[in-house]
């Protein structure tokens, strides 16, 4: 038997004022009388009053000291077999798929919530707790507390994101914590299948649901066309599909779909149509992901100036972008020209670079932003590219064979891209938000030019140099922070979110992306031009799976039994009884 609150036995100090009312004698006046025959019971009184002979008669008495000791009791609130002894710690995922309901519309989160609760409720007052909330981040809402209510109300407010859950951070500080204090029971909440530590005690939450996702949709205006993918999970289903073009209902579409199965649906959109939303109904557990959206991404325009003597090669590969408009200038002319988003220099360098605009230089005589050229040495005739990070972006589908170089000037500083005999051709460097590649060789010296692999290097090299706002958001979901590549001659930018707020940029990362829908990037550049990204985020598509859930599971530690039962409820029952049977000996004078 275990007491949650031991101090409510101070109550069993009752006792000692009802004793008190039966002890007291009442005491006896001189009276005279005209006959001794009645001092038999005057006797017999007098042996009634004294004291603790009372005691031994009057059943109110101990009907009264029975509903001292069942209220003393219920106050210590009696516990057996089973509650929490000791420091807990409770983990809650947080993520988009705990917001999928059961049959009942309850929710999952809402169900770990009553799982805390509970477990909350059985722990003895001096217990501490700590609540940890495991979403995108993971923070702690409560750190080693004994104070339960403040505890169960970080509990209640707790609401599921719309983003991924970072359950391994989450459990990488419990058990931290742990070994702060070795008998801490830890108590992980979630539907994931994430791998859980043996010491801590896994309560998984809800059960598999069928489900229809929404999981692509793209849009495209040149073919009054949007295209969905839906993905049924958990059984046959037969739904509807509803298309909004910029906020009007354009096309609706009945879809079958097998268990499993993943189909793509082609929607009508007027012509002009910027962005387009579809929604799916019934779409199943989880209602976060039937509803999707995109928008138009027009190309960007982008202004490079070519200074060089003359480069056939180099300019017809630079044309082969559309949406780069080239500008050709001598080596005279190169220091007058500014204003450009790109400056390519061929075997020559200005006196000042320009303060804006990324650089490629090619053959360059001197250092260029970071990148400095060493003396010239030999080729040897072999080429091969870097295989990590943004080196490994721009050498994408080159073949690189029979690749000659005459000489060539090795690279110092910045992150390699090709390399011969361990010196770096071309090298990039991206220091203070600025842009910049350098090629080590004359390209009329080697038969680079001549291979497929130029222009595809090129491009390649473009994509990265010139980098669109749209490009970095493409693989950008809720929740998780979104970093911009802004213009380099931007002055202020804000980000519109779903809900109409304005939230002002300070310097490239927007972190306020929990809710799914279309974001607007508003940059206001240099002259008062003003340049505006659409971009659409939704939850990561691992959270749309609600049918796996894993079993929970109870680590080596676990110090709660089964069959754990509060008799607080039972005691106060009993001593209603026994106040209805004290209530009726007093009416009718039994035992007085």
């Amino acid at each position: 038997m275990e007491w949650l609150n031991p101090a409510g036995a101070w109550a069993f100090l009752g006792f000692l004022p009802v004793i008190a009312l039966y002890v007291l004698k009442r005491k006896a006046r001189r009276t005279p009388v005209p006959s001794l025959l009645l001092w038999k019971k005057t006797e017999e009184r007098t042996r009634q009053n004294r004291p603790f002979q009372r005691l031994r008669s009057q059943l109110l008495l101990w009907l009264q000291l029975a509903m001292v000791a069942l209220l003393s009791l219920a106050l210590m609130r009696p516990v057996t077999a089973g509650g929490l002894k000791g420091e807990c710690l409770f983990v809650f995922d947080l993520s988009a798929s705990m917001q999928a309901v059961d049959g009942e519309g309850l929710s999952r989160l809402e169900d770990a919530k009553r799982q805390a609760l509970a477990l909350l409720e059985g722990m003895r007052d001096g217990d501490a707790v700590t609540v940890l909330a495991a979403g995108q981040s993971f923070s702690p809402l409560v750190s080693r507390s004994t104070d339960h209510a403040l505890a169960a109300r970080a509990i209640r407010e707790l609401k599921a994101g719309n983003g991924g859950a970072d359950l391994s951070g989450a459990m990488s500080l419990a058990t931290a914590m742990r070994r702060e204090a070795p008998g801490m029971e830890i108590y992980v909440f979630t539907d994931s299948a994430a791998q859980i530590p043996p010491e801590a005690n896994l309560r998984a939450v809800g059960e598999g649901a069928p489900n229809v996702s929404l999981m692509d949709m793209s849009l495209q205006p040149e073919a009054n066309t949007a295209f969905v993918r839906l993905v049924s999970r958990g059984g046959n289903a037969q739904v509807e599909v509803e298309c909004y073009a910029d906020g009007a209902l354009c096309d609706v579409r009945a879809v079958s779909l097998a268990d499993g199965e993943s189909r793509g649906v082609l929607l009508t959109v007027p012509e002009g149509t910027r962005s387009a939303m579809a929604r799916v109904s019934p779409g199943g557990a989880l209602a976060v992901d039937d509803t999707r959206w995109a928008v138009e991404q027009s190309r960007r325009q982008y202004t490079a100036l070519l200074v060089t003597e003359s480069n056939v090669f180099l300019e017809t590969a630079l044309r082969l972008r559309p949406e780069l408009n080239l500008v050709l200038a001598s080596p005279q002319d190169a220091q007058a020209v500014a204003g450009c988003d790109l400056y390519i220099y061929d075997g020559v360098l200005p006196e000042t670079l320009p303060e804006t605009g990324a650089v490629w230089a090619v053959n360059p005589p001197e250092a260029v932003l970071g990148l400095r050229p060493g003396e010239a040495v030999q080729g040897d005739g072999i080429l091969r590219a870097a295989a990590e990070g943004e080196a490994a972006e721009i050498c994408e589908h080159l073949l690189l064979s029979d690749v000659a170089i005459r000489s060539f000037r090795p690279l110092s500083g910045g992150t390699p891209v090709l390399l011969s005999g361990g010196e770096a051709l071309l090298a990039l460097s991206d220091g203070n938000g600025r842009r910049a590649a350098a090629l080590g060789f004359d390209l009329h010296d080697s038969n680079l030019p001549l291979k497929a692999d130029f222009p595809v290097l090129v491009q390649n090299l473009l994509s990265w140099l010139l980098p669109d706002a749209a490009a970095s958001v493409e693989a950008a979901g809720c929740g998780a922070p979104v970093s911009f590549v802004l213009d380099a001659r931007c002055l202020s930018a804000y980000v519109e979110t779903p809900d109409g707020r304005r939230i002002n940029l300070e310097g490239n990362s927007f972190s306020d992306t929990d809710a799914p829908g279309v974001y607007l990037l508003v940059e206001t550049l240099a002259g008062g031009q003003v340049r505006e990204t659409a971009f659409a985020l939704h939850i990561p598509p691992e959270e749309s799976d609600t049918l796996t859930v894993p079993a929970s599971t109870e680590g080596a530690t676990v110090r709660e039994t089964s069959g754990s039962q509060e008799w607080t409820g039972w005691v106060l029952a009993v001593l209603f009884a026994v106040m209805l049977l004290e209530w009726e000996v007093s009416r009718r004078g039994t035992g007085v």
